[in-house]
């Protein structure tokens, strides 16, 4: 079912790039019809939920478990924390400084901030993300250990 992965990609590719502010006309016309007044959150959200079938049903999916996919996973997390104080900063300062000379190719500050948020993910990850979440691996390994060799199901708390 190739076809119908490359339809959810689509489909989500659209739904999940409806603008933060309002749209009502073109194509966001069809989501603000399908889903409501504020189609916003809504959108986003069935848009990320067909990216996420479309590459489940995709026949690329094991291009996934590449080493360059598996880092990026490993710090998206800590990317999500950081890229938007790099956008605001670095990148803003950048086009600032290069749209002058270069006109709308400023844009091209985004590459340049590309590998800083990389290392600053990278970093974040390492010396804060990782280390933190230590603990709460260990303690989870031991519960499961210790329901496995318990061998008995848990009880459901009661209701209180």
């Amino acid at each position: 079912m190739p076809w119908l992965a490359a339809l959810l990609a689509v489909i989500g590719l659209v739904l999940g790039s409806y603008p933060n502010y309002s749209a009502r006309e073109g194509i966001w016309i069809v989501p603000l019809m399908l889903l409501g007044k504020d189609p916003r959150l809504s959108s986003h959200i069935l848009g990320a939920g067909c990216l996420l079938l479309a590459m489940v049903l995709s026949p690329a999916k094991n291009m996934f478990e590449l080493p360059v996919f598996r880092f990026l996973g490993r710090i998206s997390y800590s990317l999500y924390l950081v890229h938007w104080t790099i956008l605001s900063s670095l990148t803003c300062w950048l086009v600032l400084r290069l749209e002058p000379a270069l006109g709308y190719l400023a844009a091209i500050a985004i590459a340049i901030s590309l590998p800083v948020m990389l290392l600053c993910a990278y970093g974040f990850t390492r010396a804060i993300d990782e280390p933190a979440t230590r603990p709460a691996d260990r303690m989870a390994r031991l519960v499961m250990g210790l329901r496995i060799m318990s061998k008995k199901p848990l009880k459901p708390l009661a209701p209180t």
